[in-house]
């Protein structure tokens, strides 16, 4: 009984002579990988030329740069994300400001109706940093930056009626030229 040798084609000895030469796969490997003997290995390889290893850098440059993509484009999904939590802190900000502008108006909500709301944006404001912190620790943002607490804090109190005309007397003037700028009801050109 006569068994037929298994011969590998130009191609696979090509994968083959790479592999080795890459470092990628041993002899013994690459023999039960295609289903041949050691030695039909060992014989292709030296008749080839093929010397193991000869090709690491390859593998180390493609390694560093695989790596460094992927740097990138973790980088780039916690910019993103940074740029989200901004814009939710911002509008957060702009609401309970919002509330203690109109709080303070003639005609506008009493104390008890503004401290029930901005108890309630208090509560979205403490939910939005434990997920920002969630996300950020998840995403190990500090190793990236060197600082995983850029995000401003947004503080939201109870107030007593002096706190809430001290806060009103003070933010009255930005707040107005803010809507005013919206708006484009000002008179000044390019503003």
């Amino acid at each position: 009984m006569t068994s037929t040798a298994k011969r590998l084609s130009a191609s696979e000895w090509a994968e083959v002579v790479m592999l080795y030469e890459r470092g990628e796969a041993s002899q013994r490997e690459l023999a039960e990988k295609y289903g041949v003997s050691r030695q039909a290995i060992q014989a292709g390889l030296a008749e080839r030329g093929a010397v193991m290893g000869i090709r690491i850098d390859e593998v180390v440059s493609e390694a560093k740069d695989a790596s460094e993509k992927a740097r990138r484009q973790r980088i780039e999904d916690v910019t993103s994300m940074k740029q989200r939590y901004i814009q939710y802190n911002d509008l957060l900000a702009k609401m309970v400001i919002k509330k203690i502008s109109e709080a303070s108006k003639v005609g506008g909500m009493g104390l008890a109706a503004l401290n029930a709301e901005l108890l309630t944006l208090k509560t979205a404001s403490y939910v939005f940093q434990k997920t920002r912190q969630e996300q950020f620790d998840l995403y190990d943002v500090s190793a990236l930056d060197g600082d995983g607490d850029e995000m401003p804090e947004l503080s939201v109190s109870t107030y007593t009626d002096e706190e809430l005309n001290q806060i009103q007397a003070a933010n009255e003037e930005a707040y107005n030229e803010h809507l005013l700028g919206d708006d484009g009801d000002d008179d000044e050109p390019g503003v």
